[in-house]
């Protein structure tokens, strides 16, 4: 049996970017995430162009955005927290332009929460969670039988009538 010695070169560095990723163990979070962590981090993104089809960064540009981030809050942790912060207020904006619910403002923080946490930074939202509007409750309503009724008589197809059955089933 030999013995290896591996230097910290041959080993390599885990990067910032890299710690995000392996985070987040499903495809379809971890691409919902990286948008919302684009609007954060990118100062190219266009917030007038939230509701409509996202242009993905390449992922290497991507991933210098996050390495530089979590470097940026490692090295100073004041301008990392001044920069999220400046991100709840263009939030709060959006919210009071009724352009956002308060509860999408309060997913657009989960993905900067995940990537600080994993990479084991330490940091208090406190403040940041107290700037946040509170989550609204739904005003939604199940449908009366008269309106499922009506629904039924529109149906062209079976499959639409099982579905509207079915699914008026789950409220009751």
């Amino acid at each position: 049996m030999t013995r290896h010695d591996y230097s910290l070169e041959e080993l390599g560095d885990i990067t910032p970017f890299e710690n995000y990723t392996t985070a987040i163990r499903a495809i379809v979070t971890r691409k919902k995430y990286d948008g919302q962590l684009e609007m954060f981090l990118n100062p190219r993104y266009h917030w007038s162009k939230v509701q409509q089809k996202r242009q993905q960064l390449p992922e290497n540009e991507f991933a210098i955005l996050v390495n530089n981030f979590v470097e940026l809050i490692r090295k100073d942790p004041n301008a990392g927290k001044n920069k999220i912060k400046r991100y709840v207020m263009k939030l709060k904006k959006q919210l009071d332009e009724h352009t956002l619910n308060p509860n999408t403002a309060r997913n657009r923080l989960k993905p900067i929460k995940a990537m600080l946490r994993a990479n084991e930074i330490d940091f208090s939202w406190y403040l940041i969670d107290r700037m946040m509007p509170r989550e609204t409750k739904s005003s939604d309503r199940a449908y009366t039988r008269t309106e499922i009724q009506k629904m039924i008589i529109h149906c062209e197809d079976i499959t639409d009538k099982m579905i509207i059955i079915g699914f008026s089933c789950a409220h009751e």
